[in-house]
């Protein structure tokens, strides 16, 4: 239940002893060699600089002139304040920040719940540790996810945040306070070309069409991925897409991590299953079949095959009459049955 918020992120392997000024925020790096020394004359030995911006928890902080609970007290910073780490150091088994904020300097303890950070990752395939180092990967997090930390670590070069919902430390340097654009690209398939995927969560791109190949990247919550092929392969639609010049892979588009937006080339009927076509019934109790117009817009997931090559879509918009029937988007030939919205 801690409260969040933005913050600025800097290179975290600045010169040790590196101080920004806190009160105005910057993504700019100091050059290297330069340095802002604290006008009370902190020890800053051993301390990693980086500008991590965040809150106080739900109780106030004490600020030391040094890294020790026996060190003399200086000030506090009361619950929920924001907040912003230019440094940081161990002590044992301890983890102390250095604050320039507001007249006051000086270190607070990082214990787990202190502060609460956030950010969202700037790399792609970006490793998360099972500790503040880089010595045993447990994984990997995609581009553009937001991660939640409720405390930092340092190894002597680098500075770290905790990610709670993966139980795994990542650099801070890998983070941003902005979402990063995600981009792809497109390429034709067939006589047509198919546009973008939402994803309705994390999907993994793997290396080839199929899940014990090994993993390319990961694609974040709701972010639109170019899909610039499809396959058919051991029961599931696989779409392939290109992240840059030296990254792509495959993902599995069977399920229901994304959505496209359609509309219909020229009427097209509406079917119950992938080969049955769906009737509703008009006053007189006769049966009418449904189809989808130029004017309809349609939003449709979970890509299949048949044997004759077709690809059908299922429409997911809640509609009593479409929500959950099936259309052929694509025809055994490769003629588009839909344009892209």
């Amino acid at each position: 239940g801690w409260v969040c918020m933005d913050y600025i992120l800097l290179d975290s392997e600045l010169p040790p002893g590196t101080i920004l000024d806190a009160t105005v925020p910057t993504t700019e790096a100091t050059q290297p060699g330069e340095t802002t020394e604290p006008d009370d004359g902190l020890d800053l030995t051993g301390a990693v600089s980086c500008s991590v911006a965040g809150k106080i928890g739900s109780a106030d902080l004490t600020i030391y002139n040094d890294a020790d609970d026996d060190a003399t007290e200086v000030g506090s910073i009361k619950a929920n304040a924001a907040v912003t780490i230019v440094g940081v150091k161990n002590n044992g088994t301890e983890v102390w920040g250095v604050i320039n904020q507001g007249g006051t300097q000086g270190w607070i303890k990082l214990s787990a719940g202190a502060c609460t950070f956030e950010g969202y990752v700037n790399t792609n395939k970006q490793p998360i540790y099972d500790a503040p180092s880089t010595a045993r990967k447990v994984d990997e997090i995609a581009i553009a996810e937001k991660v939640v930390m409720s405390k930092l670590g340092t190894d002597g070069s680098a500075v770290y945040g905790y990610i709670d919902a993966k139980l795994a430390w990542i650099p801070v340097s890998k983070l941003d306070a902005t979402k990063p654009t995600v981009t792809t690209y497109y390429a034709n398939i067939g006589t047509a070309v198919i546009t973008t995927a939402t994803t309705n969560g994390e999907v993994t791109a793997y290396k080839t069409a199929s899940t014990s190949s090994d993993v390319a990247f990961k694609i974040a919550n709701d972010i639109k991925a170019g899909i610039s092929e499809i396959d058919y392969i051991s029961g599931n639609v696989w779409g392939k897409v290109v992240v840059d010049a030296t990254t792509e892979g495959w993902i599995n588009l069977s399920g229901t991590t994304f959505a496209l937006t359609v509309k219909p080339a020229a009427e097209i009927n509406v079917f119950t299953t992938t080969d049955k076509e769906a009737f509703l019934y008009d006053s007189t109790d006769e049966t009418l079949k449904i189809t989808c117009g130029t004017s309809d817009t349609l939003i449709v997931r979970s890509l299949t095959f048949d044997s004759t090559g077709n690809v059908w879509a299922m429409i997911v918009q809640n509609t009593d009459v479409l929500n959950g029937n099936w259309v052929i988007i694509r025809n055994g030939d490769g003629t588009m049955n839909v344009n892209y919205a």
